[in-house]
């Protein structure tokens, strides 16, 4: 009897992680209850019948294996060679299998590798076909040639790298690489790590791991392709005047310990690669656009906290960090080098709002670069800001020592790390280290782990995504107490609401009412956290229209009264707006034409709330930009989040020009009533 690759999946994550719930299982291999005890039976008859203990269960679904299996599973990969990939790692592994190989690429080639029937291989290059298109490549075949890549070298190239760093996120993809090179070269990979793990030491450059992993799998696969391809020529050379002397030495330090000579070209083709991987250095870099782009994050930090009302307290930080990383990332622009970002559709749903609002205020940045930024770079820099927000308040225990591990990129480390940290206060978390760095065993000072990726170690080891909703949160909290406290943690609101109740009540059965308060608070923290659309935070009374006033503190003092007269400012709070212009300058006016006035949450705000004022003539507020102002939407906001929803939809109707229109009417309701319908149409 043989594991299918599920079960064998369970069955590590049963060895590594000591003890997991059966929930856990389901929710992290997205299994139906049916086919997880389909599993546990497989693999419980799979240990029987090779001298094992079944897997072990325990009261409220704990699951675990026994100690001596841990023993089995190399064994187990070693024989049996499990590997089940999905479509699309399947078609990137073609790509990358007609960019390197060696022989005449035949369809049985290909089905035999992959372990899959000939006909999903050919359906499998029929899609290839279709996705290379873009990229001016196509597949061909001949008999005389077998299934080969057509078209440029440079896009063969960038096709390959992408789908390199597309297959690195995947489930199977670094597994699949690894088999990959080494069925054409059994010692290439090691000697091209060997290789570009001493730049380290020796040029001093700073990799993020999993980058730095797949540029080693890129140099062996040119390396390879080289083999199959003796006369390339590329034109890298004019490259000259960007490449600096340390990059151009780091560039030939590899390719002279690498085991082909490459022409001199290559030297400057690997220079620029170098140029896209390494970090940026806040303190020592010499790139040439470095003053301006400090001070265009600059500007995008203000504006998103202007445009959110939102306080980010380490904005030193989050300005070094986003500098290094949009460094590296002018380069791949400008060599057009792949940027991929697994992690985007994740982002977008999980902080689409902030998303949105990054989007928009990139200008900046983008001027200084020359370049637009991507998706897939607004999506970073939308996990730095948005890992930069306040933290929240949460229950407190027994104090250890924890690690995280995960080999992406600063952005993604960051906000791993401010999720645990807000989600466990009460654990100590010393860093952030490489998946390299931990199987080395070179750091020992900690009592468990946290990881993006399974690893095989000793400690308790809980398993995490980048990005976590609601519910998977609910789910490692439940799990990290359960395994560490033999507890699972009360809300914090619950003792004082039990106060409260005791004052006004009294309470028959203490312990039962306890429990079924707690039922419903950890069944509420498992729903999205409430952030209301712009039109719940507007009535009619908060809409004035066509209003003459003299100069921009009558405005924001007109605008501030509508919130006054609603309750949910104090009149405080108002001159606290004032205040802010005249002390700040004019960073309210976030657009042409169109002023935010707001001011602290403990300056006066009651509820959260917008009203919109329309002046009949525009007056100046000082901003030279965007003056005169006609359009006021005065906000306020009492955290830093629960706003966010609404300001990102204000962010969206402030590009319409049918919103502009609307505003120059003369009925509330009609403005109320167009941002319902708009709400309707895309928020809904």
């Amino acid at each position: 009897m043989e594991l299918n690759s599920r079960a064998f999946m369970i069955l590590e994550m049963l060895t590594k992680q000591k003890k997991i719930s059966a929930d856990k299982l389901k929710q992290d291999v997205k299994l139906t209850n049916r086919q997880l005890e389909y599993d546990l039976h497989n693999i419980d008859a799979y240990l029987k019948n090779n001298g094992y203990e079944p897997i072990k269960r325990e009261d409220k679904g704990i699951l675990y294996a026994s100690q001596n299996v841990h023993s089995l599973l190399s064994d187990i990969r070693k024989k049996e060679k499990i590997i089940n990939l999905s479509s699309t790692e399947r078609k990137y592994t073609i790509i990358l299998y007609l960019f390197i190989n060696n022989e005449v690429v035949s369809l049985f080639h290909i089905s035999s590798f992959l372990k899959v029937s000939k006909n999903t291989v050919l359906q499998d290059i029929s899609e290839i076909k279709n996705y290379i298109k873009e990229y001016d490549l196509s597949i061909q075949y001949s008999r005389q040639s077998g299934y080969y890549l057509k078209g440029d070298e440079t896009d063969q190239r960038f096709i390959s790298y992408k789908v390199i760093s597309l297959l690195g996120s995947t489930e199977n993809g670094v597994t699949i690489l690894s088999m990959l090179l080494k069925k054409e070269d059994a010692n290439l990979l090691n000697e091209c790590k060997k290789t570009v793990e001493n730049l380290q030491p020796i040029f001093k450059y700073s990799f993020i791991e999993q980058e730095k992993n797949e540029f080693i799998f890129l140099l062996a696969c040119l390396i390879l392709h080289f083999r199959k391809n003796k006369n390339i020529v590329t034109s890298d050379r004019n490259l000259e005047r960007y490449v600096k002397n340390k990059e151009y030495e780091a560039a030939s330090y590899i390719i002279n310990n690498l085991p082909l000579r490459f022409e001199e070209a290559e030297v400057y083709f690997i220079a620029k690669l170098l140029l896209g991987l390494s970090i940026g250095n806040y303190k020592k870099d010499a790139f040439p656009h470095k003053n301006q782009l400090l001070k265009a994050i600059n500007h995008v930090i203000i504006n998103f906290e202007e445009l959110t009302n939102s306080m980010i307290e380490t904005k030193s930080i989050v300005s070094q960090n986003l500098y290094n990383h949009l460094v590296p990332t002018y380069y791949r622009l400008l060599f057009n080098i792949p940027i991929t970002n697994p992690l985007l559709e994740t982002i977008k749903r999980e902080y689409e709002d902030i998303f949105i609002i990054v989007e928009k205020i990139l200008y900046p940045v983008e001027d200084v670069l020359n370049y637009l930024l991507p998706d897939e770079e607004i999506g970073y820099i939308t996990l730095h800001i948005g890992a930069s927000l306040d933290k929240r308040s949460f229950y407190y225990t027994a104090r250890k020592t924890a690690i995280i591990v995960c080999p992406n990129g600063i952005g993604t480390s960051n906000l791993i790390k401010n999720e645990l940290t807000n989600l466990f206060p009460d654990i100590n978390f010393k860093g952030v280290f490489s998946p390299e760095l931990i199987m080395r065993k070179e750091y020992h000072n900690y009592d468990i782990i946290f990881s993006s990726t399974l690893l095989d170690v000793e400690h308790p080891l809980f398993i995490i995504k980048p990005i976590m909703n609601n519910v998977e949160k609910a789910y490692l909290v439940k799990e990290v107490y359960s395994r560490l406290y033999n507890m699972y943690p009360l809300s914090p609101q619950l003792d004082l609401m039990m106060n409260i109740i005791n004052k006004h009540a009294y309470i028959y059965n203490q312990n039962k009412l306890k429990k079924e308060i707690n039922d419903i608070i950890k069944w509420k923290s498992n729903r999205s956290e409430w952030r209301p659309m712009l039109s719940e935070l507007i009535n009619e009374n908060m809409i004035k229209l066509k209003v003459s006033v003299p100069d921009w503190e009558h405005a924001v003092t007109t605008g501030g009264n509508l919130l006054v007269k609603e309750d949910i400012v104090s009149e405080e709070y108002v001159k606290a707006m004032v205040k802010s212009v005249r002390d700040s300058g004019p960073y309210i006016v976030i657009a042409k034409n169109v002023a935010l006035p707001h001011a602290r949450p403990e300056e006066g705000a009651k509820e959260i709330g917008i009203s919109i004022l329309t002046l009949s003539t525009p007056v100046p507020f000082g901003n030279s930009d965007n003056d005169p102002v006609k359009y006021i939407f005065c906000l306020s906001a009492k955290n830093n989040d629960t706003h966010i929803r609404a300001m990102s939809e204000l962010v969206q109707l402030l590009e319409k020009n049918s919103f502009y229109e609307v505003l120059e009417g003369t009925k509330a309701s009609d403005v109320l009533n167009y941002i319902k319908k708009f709400e309707r149409e895309n928020l809904l």
